[in-house]
């Protein structure tokens, strides 16, 4: 993950915690799900209290590991699924950042991890649209749209792997909120700002800085915009 993308991504986190939350920033108790090789644990526990990653792939927690020893990091983390993850403790704010499109039962995933956030406690989420075009993992257009096991063929025909299953459970703008709507919260997509290297990890091409910039004023405008992009950013506050 570059470190220009983490940095703004951790910018604008913080951002949104210090209106959302009455906790000081430097009180906050953090939960990243799916943290992966811990890029995002590390980039916030500078500014708060307690960080604790979860990751359900062994590989990626052990590159957690040794990254955590290179960074003389305190950071905590776990190699479980999220629904298998058990603590005392409950967390302000919950990092959800491109995961929901990898969990298989994404009902029993969030109703754990809210079940782990405070009450008024908040997550901080990122996802892939699914009717975007250009699939984002593998870079294959019209993938997400495809029914699994013609998704399956199409990523073993381009040599991309052997399976889509991974990567298959992302949803639509409206497929997000009639998620969100079984639970008891409150959300709302929230726009990034233009300049930020977390949209688009970094792509500094004019054609994709032109395209973003068109796509998040539109919205700006027009809220039903919000079906045709790229990815989704939500803020969901347990009531």
């Amino acid at each position: 993950m570059p470190k220009d993308a983490v940095r703004d991504a951790i910018k604008d986190i913080l951002s949104v915690t210090r209106v959302e939350l009455k906790t000081p920033v430097n009180n906050l108790e953090v939960l990243d799900v799916g943290c992966g090789a811990g890029s995002y644990c590390f980039g916030i526990e500078k500014y708060v209290r307690k960080v604790v990653g979860v990751e359900p792939y062994k590989t990626a927690y052990e590159q957690a590991l040794v990254n955590k020893k290179r960074f003389g990091s305190k950071a905590v983390f776990v190699n479980k699924a999220i629904e298998d993850f058990r603590s005392r403790e409950k967390f302000d704010l919950v990092l959800s950042l491109t995961t929901i499109e990898h969990m298989p039962h994404a009902k029993k995933s969030f109703k754990q991890i809210f079940s782990l956030l405070k009450k008024g406690g908040i997550i901080y989420l990122t996802a892939p649209n699914k009717w975007w075009p250009m699939e984002n993992h593998y870079g294959l257009l019209f993938l997400s749209w495809l029914p699994l096991s013609i998704a399956n063929f199409y990523v073993k025909l381009f040599g991309k792997g052997d399976s889509y299953l991974d990567s298959a459970y992302s949803k639509s703008y409206f497929g997000m909120r009639i998620f969100f709507d079984n639970f008891k919260c409150k959300y709302y997509f929230r726009l990034p700002d233009k300049n930020s290297n977390y949209i688009g990890i970094a792509n500094k091409s004019l054609f994709y800085k032109t395209v973003k910039n068109f796509g998040i004023s539109l919205i700006r405008i027009l809220p039903t915009f919000w079906m045709f992009s790229k990815g989704f950013i939500m803020v969901i506050k347990k009531e």
